[in-house]
């Protein structure tokens, strides 16, 4: 597999340092650090289409406070709004799996209860699809590419 990647051209060495930076990779020689940048790598959540429906359960411990966050994300009008929101469970919002991420920060941020259907592979808390793969940099050999 050393031929996929070149030696570099430096320095001829085949050792590598490779670096998640959002959706691409960037290799470097090892020796040197001359670089360059690889291909592309789409996140799971970017590339899940779902779709996965996201219900609000109640408006929480604040419904006041719910309702106007509600009413800000849709522009209905707070009457409109808390007519929607206040007979129990209604879907919210159907998408993706990164757009439901985004809208469940949102909702998690105004502390409205949510759940997501079918099952959500992503951890709402600590999973951040923005730097999921950034690392530092990395040995690997160009065999291991």
């Amino acid at each position: 597999m050393s031929e996929i990647l070149p030696p570099c051209e430096k320095c001829g060495s085949r050792e590598y340092e490779v670096s998640w930076k959002g959706s691409s990779y960037a290799f470097r020689c090892a020796r040197c650090h001359a670089g360059w940048c690889a291909t592309t790598r789409i996140p799971p959540i970017r590339a899940d289409l779902g779709p996965y429906v996201v219900i609000v359960t109640s408006l929480g411990p604040n419904p006041t406070e719910a309702l106007i966050a509600l009413n800000r994300r849709f522009g209905h009008g707070i009457r409109r709004t808390r007519d929607l929101f206040s007979e129990g469970e209604r879907v919210l919002f159907t998408g993706n799996a990164y757009a439901v991420w985004q809208e469940a920060q949102r909702l998690l941020s105004e502390q409205i209860p949510f759940r997501i259907e079918p099952e959500y592979p992503y951890d709402l808390v600590s999973y951040d699809p923005e730097h999921a793969h950034e690392h530092d940099w990395l040995p690997v050999s160009s065999s291991e590419v």
